[in-house]
């Protein structure tokens, strides 16, 4: 069974680097206005993050194997598994599970920082066309006045 976990947390914790890459590169896109770039980082996250739903399921599936209704998340898993593994093993678990937590957050807070950055720009984007669309009108406007 530790195997087991041991490889899950494994490919969540890739998951989650993975991610974090997508999302450096996610900002580089929002910073550059790369419409098109950011629409395909956009693609290959929803790809990382399916897979990561997938481990998820692993997670249940071994939380039903050990008897437990809810999920990783809840202390009867902990508690299940605490008796399944000896003490070191249950603690080196618990670390990896705790470091893939603050992965997780970190790249959580660097998402948010990007979503703020790509409305400031979105904002940016819609004030340009607004002009564009303002000029085009008062263009027409000349015209009309100069051709009647």
């Amino acid at each position: 069974m530790k195997g087991q976990l041991e490889v899950l947390l494994e490919e969540e914790r890739q998951v989650y680097l993975v991610l974090e890459g997508l999302i450096q590169d996610e900002e580089g896109c929002v910073r550059e206005q790369n419409m098109e770039g950011l629409m395909m980082i956009l693609q290959e996250k929803q790809k990382h993050i399916s897979r990561q739903e997938k481990l998820l399921e692993g997670w249940g599936g071994l939380s039903r194997a050990m008897g437990v209704k809810e999920g990783r998340e809840g202390p009867a898993f902990w508690a299940a598994l605490s008796r399944r593994v000896d003490q070191e093993g249950f603690h080196d678990l618990v670390e990896r599970v705790n470091g893939i937590r603050d992965l997780a957050a970190s790249l959580l807070e660097k998402e948010q920082r990007v979503q703020k950055e790509l409305e400031f720009h979105l904002e940016a984007m819609r004030a340009k066309l607004v002009q564009m669309k303002q000029g085009r009108q008062a263009l027409k406007g000349y015209a009309r006045t100069q051709g009647g």
